[in-house]
């Protein structure tokens, strides 16, 4: 910890803030850089669990500091409620400013943890008052009330026959039929959240060594989660059947698909590398494969599903339409959806789709009810109509 030299404050608008207090050059660099350096180490830390959450958390600190202008440390509940009025003004949605806000409440949490010896030999953050005492996360405070974001609407899945449509009608004799077959099996079958699906790489399924014939995988997610999962065989199937198409499958051979390499890549790589949110495998210093991006993979379910709707009696235009409503979410609402179906208990559905605890699970599934006649048959035999 360094040694602040605290100065007198220079105006009476500065004596009536406690925080505004002006240090000597050297050791306000010096606290400046070691509030940095805790930055630093916290995002490295929210880095481990996922690249999508080290740059958010990293763009919310940005964010933030560019709104203050303030030194860390200088920060009260004042400028996060100002700031959080500041986003709903601009009308942001309420989940963006909640995620913001849980992010820089989050670095705080971290910095006021990391308790150091000062020059004095007293333990202490670097979070302090002008008596330095520990300050209380400003993100925190009692009077600070969160966005209340909107109720959801009902989660939506497939329906039964226009998930037949959608997965028999695909021409599988094809690079893009077969790798799409296989891309919305593994969704429908696993449950999988879009991340934990399309950054699958093939080192992560394996063979089951107590069960011939059966697939492990080495999954993770959400909050930097792992496990080894079961891995639908039909899946392993399809994604074999793709490679094989793709010139990706010889086994033995330096051709074939290496355990670092994604599985899903784009068909055409044209212009991929604007995408933010595709990713890159290297072996080394060479590039070895990119996954398809979210956008894309709500491309193919929704090119698959236009199909299928029409199918089912709509015109062009209304199939097109409510195509667009989808995304490759509802693949796992659809999964849930037909766990339910198939009379799995809430546990074993929560297990599946790696929920914190079954009460998440609950919420899904009742999101998941569409309101059902279970009362005009009875009624209309007993009325004679």
């Amino acid at each position: 910890m360094y040694e602040i030299e605290v100065l007198p404050p220079e105006t009476a608008a500065d004596a009536a803030n406690p925080f505004a207090l002006g240090y000597a050059n050297q050791a306000l660099f010096e606290l400046r850089a070691a509030w940095e350096e805790q930055r630093d180490k916290w995002l490295r830390a929210k880095g481990k669990k996922s690249a999508s959450t080290f740059r958010a958390y990293a763009d919310a600190t940005r964010r933030f500091q560019a709104f203050t202008g303030l030194d860390w440390w200088l920060v009260t509940a004042d400028h996060v409620r100002s700031w959080q009025e500041d986003m709903e003004t601009a009308g942001l949605k309420p989940a963006t400013v909640n995620q913001r806000l849980s992010a820089v409440s989050s670095f705080y949490s971290w910095v006021i943890r990391e308790q150091k010896l000062d020059a004095h030999g007293v333990e202490r953050s670097l979070f302090f008052d002008a008596q330095g005492r520990t300050r209380a996360n400003p993100f925190r405070a009692n009077n600070l009330e969160r966005t209340m974001p909107a109720k959801k609407g009902v989660s939506r899945a497939i329906a039964p026959a226009v998930l037949v449509h959608m997965i028999n009608d695909i021409n599988v004799q094809h690079l893009e039929g077969a790798r799409d077959c296989a891309l919305l099996k593994t969704f429908l079958l696993t449950g999988w959240r879009s991340a934990e699906a399309l950054k699958l790489a093939w080192g992560d399924i394996r063979p089951n060594d107590q069960r011939p014939g059966e697939w492990i995988c080495a999954w993770s997610g959400k909050g930097g989660k792992a496990q080894d999962d079961a891995f639908p065989v039909a899946c392993y199937g399809a994604i074999v059947h793709y490679l094989n198409l793709a010139g990706r499958w010889a086994p033995g051979h330096p051709e074939h698909i290496q355990p670092s390499d994604y599985i899903w890549q784009p068909i055409r790589d044209h212009g991929i590398q604007n995408f933010p949110n595709v990713q890159t495998c290297q072996h080394g210093s060479v590039e070895t494969s990119r996954h398809i991006s979210p956008t894309q993979a709500n491309n193919i379910l929704r090119k698959h599903l236009r199909r299928a709707l029409r199918k089912t009696g709509l015109t062009r235009e209304e199939a097109e339409a409510r195509a667009q409503t989808y995304h490759i979410h509802n693949l796992r609402h659809t999964f849930a959806h037909n766990m339910r179906k198939a009379k799995f208990d809430v546990l074993a559905i929560s297990k599946r789709m790696h929920h914190s605890n079954i009460a998440i699970t609950q919420r899904y599934l009742d999101s998941l009810e569409a309101p059902v006649d279970d009362y005009s048959q009875a009624l209309q035999l007993a009325m004679g109509i």
